[in-house]
């Protein structure tokens, strides 16, 4: 009787359990892969973005900066802390390595001050300011213009 009574206490206490079912993706090339799962749910997702996420949406903006949406670069696409390479002149920009002249007819207004950017225009060769509303000195960064040919800055209050 003695034997049964254990048979049977350990037969109530043990237990055999199956393996539980675990949902994942199961395709190995997926970003968020599963080793432990046994059924795919169809949860695959494929491709890290540039923040680490997997199957993430962030991009790179044409400034370099992940999901920055160009928010450093000026209105010449010039991007913040990297190499110049247009200015904004009188509200045009000007390319710095292509830009050879600046020619500005009598017909066109121009006012203010000669911007000290415009010494960044080292190809410049031709650089016509007649007739316009200048003010002030014409800036030292001129100096910088080591290619320039021809300077008119007639008729201005230079």
């Amino acid at each position: 009787m003695k034997k049964l009574l254990l048979i049977t206490t350990i037969l109530l206490f043990s237990c055999t359990t199956e393996p539980q079912d675990t949902h994942g993706c199961l395709d190995s090339q997926a970003c968020n892969y599963n080793s432990s799962a046994t059924i795919d749910n169809n949860s695959c997702l494929y491709g890290i973005d540039c923040n680490g996420v997997c199957g993430g949406g962030a991009i790179v903006d044409d400034c370099g900066v992940c999901d920055g949406y160009n928010l450093d670069m000026d209105e010449c696409g010039n991007c913040q802390d990297q190499e110049l390479h247009s200015v904004l002149l009188w509200g045009v920009c000007y390319n710095i390595d292509e830009t050879t002249s600046i020619l500005r007819p009598n017909q066109e207004s121009i006012s203010g001050l000669i911007p000290p950017e415009i010494g960044y225009l080292t190809n410049l060769e031709y650089l016509t300011l007649t007739g316009g509303s200048l003010i002030g000195e014409i800036p030292s960064e001129i100096g910088n213009l080591v290619n320039l040919r021809r300077l008119y800055p007639y008729n201005n209050n230079l």
